[in-house]
């Protein structure tokens, strides 16, 4: 065996070997492309997503009206709700807050002051809104799950314009009303 022919024997086990050292060496090429090409997918989708038709964005607008309230947060409370009372002062009610969101009832056994209540889903949109009848017993329910309920004056969502769909906002003991727009 000439030198020449011992040099490129020793050069070619001599790479062979590093590269066996170095296991990673391959593997690292294949994960840097990887990595190139999930975030040239990436941006591909991005760049499409801003593509698509977008829906109306939707806003809300406040309306007028303004409700002072009592808040009823017990089971003791709500129990009560408005009863023995003689009079409800204009825009003024009392807000229900349970637990969780159910089909609610109510009556007014003990309460002579003509109602309305509003149903309200745990995401603050009104579900449905009935009339109440003084002293009377029967069941008055929600139409489909709610978690809140405000009682006002019997009319006063007619007359202020809040209907189903709306939503209600609470701060502090204040109710805001808020109407969807969309653009």
């Amino acid at each position: 065996m000439t030198c020449f022919e011992k040099e490129w024997r020793y050069s070619i086990l001599s790479r062979s070997d590093t590269f066996q050292m170095n296991p990673w060496r391959r593997r690292d090429s294949r994960r840097t492309h990887t990595i190139v090409v999930l975030a040239i997918a990436a941006a591909i989708q991005l760049a499409l997503a801003g593509c698509e038709k977008q829906a109306p964005t939707e806003q809300w607008s406040e309306l007028p009206p303004e409700v002072q309230v009592e808040i009823a947060n017990t089971p003791e409370l709500r129990e009560r709700g408005l009863m023995f009372r003689q009079h409800l002062p204009k825009n003024h009610g009392m807000y229900f807050i349970f637990e969780e969101e159910q089909h609610l009832s109510f009556y007014m056994r003990d309460t002579r002051i003509p109602l309305s209540i509003a149903f309200i889903a745990s995401d603050g949109i009104i579900e449905s809104i009935k009339d109440m009848i003084p002293l009377d017993e029967r069941s008055v329910s929600s139409a489909g799950p709610a978690r809140f309920a405000l009682e006002v004056n019997r009319g006063w969502f007619d007359e202020n314009g809040i209907r189903p769909g709306d939503r209600v906002v609470l701060e502090g003991n204040s109710v805001q009303f808020f109407r969807e727009i969309y653009r």
